[in-house]
């Protein structure tokens, strides 16, 4: 491997703040502590109102009342009442600006027949924004969603070629059929023709599968590695010192670079 002194892998905040626990990521806090930590990027994640408003928050729904309601179905300020305090993604990025790059992970997608006019979906649109804000060099854009990594792309190949979007592999397969989910992380391990269908030039891999097959595979096509999520100190000392690593998510991202500086001192 590379010495550290050769090869510098970057640290993203997970959830800006998800050390401090659920009821802090994601939040305006939290962004403004990890970026005046100055760690080389940080993370969250988006979803889109039905008033559309983008909308930090991790999971698709919020609960009101003892029921789980889609926030794709909730006004933003619906949003608000059920659990509190929400950062749009204007203000999240007025938050990040000047001071660190930002990692926007979208969690929602479009109407099918907006994809017939990728300019039109709603991952362009927040992605328009992101970039306005903090400029193509200074943020990657990724997603779990094939369709919507292919409506950044064609829309950000002609506008911003240097936009990093990248898929995500490694979706949660709970819930799911025995043969539903050994298909689905079959597609994830030899993900090759997935992502060239979708057109993602960032490769974005849970940490186990990047172990596996995904760190070779993105090296083999030329894309820089994102792995997620990476919190043990072995594991975090196993990718930083990787050199087919580019950016690590971790959710400690303070010791993250501890062992990082410790590493560069060797």
């Amino acid at each position: 491997m590379n010495s550290p002194e050769h090869h510098r892998v970057m640290i993203s905040a997970h959830r800006s703040g998800a050390e401090l626990g659920t009821a802090a990521e994601n939040r305006r806090p939290t962004l403004i502590r990890a970026a005046e930590a100055s760690y080389d990027f940080v993370e969250f994640d988006v979803q889109r109102c039905e008033d559309g408003i983008f909308a930090l928050h991790h999971d698709d729904y919020v609960v009101i009342d003892g029921k789980k309601h889609q926030i794709e179905s909730l006004e933003y300020d619906e949003v608000v009442d059920a659990v509190g305090e929400v950062p749009t993604l204007n203000e999240a990025l007025d938050i990040l600006q000047g001071r660190t790059k930002a990692h926007v992970d979208f969690k929602f997608s479009s109407p099918d027949e907006l994809y017939e006019t990728p300019a039109e979906s709603y991952e362009v649109e927040a992605t328009r924004l992101v970039v306005d804000t903090m400029g193509a060099e200074n943020c990657i854009i990724t997603t779990m969603e094939d369709k919507s990594v292919r409506a950044v792309r064609s829309w950000s190949k002609v506008e911003h070629p240097e936009l990093l979007v990248g898929l995500s592999l490694g979706r949660n397969t709970e819930g799911l059929g025995f043969l539903s989910a050994a298909r689905l992380r079959l597609s994830e391990v030899f993900a090759e023709s997935r992502l060239k269908k979708c057109d993602a030039n960032l490769v974005v891999a849970n940490k186990d599968l990047a172990k596996l097959r995904l760190a070779n595979v993105a090296k083999r096509a030329g894309f820089p590695l994102l792995v997620w999520t990476v919190d043990s100190e072995d594991e975090l000392q196993f990718w930083l010192e990787d050199p087919r690593a580019w950016l690590v998510t971790s959710n400690f991202p303070k010791s993250a670079v501890e062992i990082r500086n410790r590493l560069s001192q060797h």
